[in-house]
């Protein structure tokens, strides 16, 4: 019977590399598990990781916690069947090449978390074929290749939320059709690419809070709209929804929370099928308001209304609305209800809605 290890590897600086060598261990720490009992002890790293290394102990969970950790060279990782798990961080990794890990036919999941990476090159994992999990969030990311999904067929979930990335592109997931979740909360992003989800047929939890995404072209979401279960896009720049934005076949949860909405088209709530439809902390205009609540009121759609129990977040003292000079609503941006909404939030103390939502537990 083979035996499987759990290996936590800590303190780590990497010297040189070549590609088939690498200096990254030396009087290595090292943790492990073996048939349910622990054991602790020290094993001698002089090289990149792989079976030879490690003296053929088919580990199948590595994790690597360091103070100086610059970068992932070529075979940084390799040849070993059983690994199932990786885990580099937090670190002050800035750089992964491409081939940082080699030929790890059972790899799952990929933990990159809490790092400094400024860019993620294509082809990274062309060759873990079995990829299903990875983790990307919390580094200083910008840059995204075109090719850095894909081919990826047992890919379900990759997290890059607290990054700084501005642009997507319409190819990441070509040919990884298998995934079910996409985090991008609390980035840079503008805009949404048309087309970049028509092969993701099983996606469940899409995650863009937090950006600035100003427009929503009306075949965004085409081809997803009957999988996702939860749609965030709460902390945007959304002025405007068209009527075909959120498609029938969408029946889930929408949050649109803490956008820049005066109002909802009356054409909007015509094809709606949604169960759950988050609207807090938007300027509408309130005649805009009251409209909507009877929409969603007729349609049998829950709206949440809840707040903290801090006498900042007091109900009766946040805005629902900003009132106009007219009980008609008017369906077109109206900047300077928008403006008074926002100065009126400030003078409750609150820096802007961010700092609304978060202190009164209003995000999704």
């Amino acid at each position: 019977m083979k035996t499987r290890l759990v290996l936590l590897l800590s303190v780590c600086s990497i010297v040189s590399a070549s590609d088939e060598s690498c200096q990254c261990f030396s009087d290595l720490p090292v943790k492990f598990k073996k048939f349910s009992k622990h054991y602790e002890g020290t094993v001698l790293l002089n090289g990149c990781i792989n079976d030879r290394s490690l003296d053929n102990v088919d580990a199948t969970k590595i994790q690597i916690g360091c103070n100086d950790f610059a970068e992932l060279e070529a075979n940084f990782i390799s040849d070993m069947e059983e690994l199932l798990e990786l885990v580099v961080g937090p670190c002050n990794l800035t750089k992964v090449q491409t081939s940082a890990f080699n030929r790890l036919p059972s790899l799952k999941t990929v933990v990159l978390s809490d790092n400094q990476l400024a860019a993620w090159p294509g082809g990274v994992f062309e060759n873990v074929p079995n990829l299903q999990q990875i983790f990307l969030d919390s580094n200083k990311l910008r840059v995204v290749d075109e090719d850095a999904f894909t081919n990826l067929p047992h890919l379900k979930t990759v997290k890059l939320n607290n990054n700084k990335v501005q642009n997507l592109s319409r190819n990441w997931f070509s040919n990884s059709t298998s995934l079910t979740t996409l985090l991008l909360s609390h980035n840079r992003i503008e805009e949404l690419p048309v087309g970049m989800f028509l092969e993701l047929s099983k996606l469940n939890w899409l995650d863009f809070s937090w950006n600035r995404i100003s427009v929503l072209h009306p075949t965004t979401f085409e081809g997803v709209a009957s999988t996702v279960l939860h749609l965030n896009l709460e902390g945007n720049r959304i002025k405007q929804l068209s009527r075909s934005m959120v498609p029938s076949t969408f029946t889930s949860e929408l949050s649109l929370n803490f956008n820049l909405l005066n109002y909802l088209p009356n054409s909007f709530f015509m094809q709606l099928r949604v169960r759950r439809l988050y609207l807090q902390g938007n300027p509408f205009t309130c005649p805009c308001e009251d409209q909507i609540n009877k929409q969603m009121s007729a349609l049998g759609i829950w709206r949440r209304r809840s707040f903290s129990a801090s006498a900042k977040c007091n109900t009766k003292v946040l805005p629902t609305c900003a009132a106009v000079s007219t009980n008609r609503c008017i369906e077109a941006v109206d900047s300077v209800a928008t403006q008074r909404f926002n100065d009126y939030i400030r003078r409750l103390g609150f820096r802007d809605t961010m700092d609304w939502a978060v202190t009164c537990q209003l995000t999704s």
